[in-house]
Order: structure tokens, then sequence, then C-alpha cells
């Protein structure tokens, strides 16, 4: 098999993307940054995910450690929004 770069296929932007399967879509979810970068709490509270349930502040939990190891400190609540359906590669 070779390793071929799909050019129809391809995330445009950010966060415009579309997926391998065709699907458009505002990948960044939850994203709870400022002009400046910085996350808010306060921001995070006033978004949407991908369902359109209220984006979960988790860096109050005791679970989250950082940006690099437990990811953004605001995030969709997976447990009431599932997973986001969007195909961003197939294996078969």
């Amino acid at each position: 098999a070779t390793d071929q770069c799909c050019r129809t296929c391809q995330c445009i932007g950010d966060p415009s993307c579309i997926s391998f399967d065709g699907t458009h879509d505002e990948w960044v979810l939850c994203d709870a940054r400022r002009r400046n970068c910085h996350h808010a709490k306060k921001r995070c509270k006033e978004e949407v995910d991908h369902a359109g349930n209220q984006c979960k502040w988790i860096a109050d939990s005791p679970e989250w450690e950082n940006i690099a190891k437990s990811g953004a400190p605001c995030q969709p609540d997976f447990a009431v929004s599932g997973y986001a359906p969007m195909t961003m590669y197939d294996t078969g």
C-alpha cells in the first residue's frame, strides 16, 4: 500500500474543517480562549459543544493537571453529549 495525501479531504482552517467523509464542522470544541489566548472560565460557561450543551470547565476538578496532560480546561461534557461525529480518518 502507498500513503498518499488526500487532496479533497482536509482541514481547511481553524476551526472550520472538512472531514474525510465530507462532514463540515467546527472542530475546536469548547474553546474558551480570550484574545490573549488565556483560557477563561466565564467564557467557557457561555459556550456550547457539538451537541448544543453547555461546555464544562474541568480545571477546577482534582483530576485536571494541565493542558499537556489533561487537555484544555474547557471541554465538552462527553458523558452528556457523547463524542463529536466527525470522521477524521478511515482505516478501511
